[in-house]
């Protein structure tokens, strides 16, 4: 909510589960019927409001193309760190769904992309 200017009377999610596929006998490894995989399967969640996933997916469908790719960055602190990182996340709609991925780094210079 400390990212609106004022509260909303009403805020949307969007949940959506992505398939992140690995090998071997890793923890919380889990097999996903649905891709026919080994995986772990991470929970995304959105504000329909602010997020980029809802934007691409329809830019993606709208256009009828095979990929719309969008990037998006953010600041991040985890308990440990002493400072603050940026997440950079690139977003990419195609027609077989939503993928989306995550990097951390040090850099304080540049765009997202």
């Amino acid at each position: 909510m400390a990212s609106y200017e004022r509260e909303p009377g009403s805020v949307t999610l969007d949940i959506d589960d992505t398939c992140e596929v690995a090998h071997g006998q890793r923890q919380l490894l889990l097999f996903n019927a649905h891709d026919d995989e080994r995986c772990f399967l991470p929970i995304h969640i959105y504000d329909t409001e602010k997020s980029r996933p809802d934007a691409i997916r329809t830019k993606r469908g709208i256009d009828d193309k095979a990929v719309v790719r969008d990037y998006a960055a953010m600041p991040h602190k985890a308990k440990s760190w002493r400072c603050e990182r940026c997440a950079v996340a690139r977003i990419e709609g195609t027609r077989l769904g939503l993928d989306i991925g995550f990097v951390v780094t040090n850099l304080d210079r540049g765009s997202a992309e």
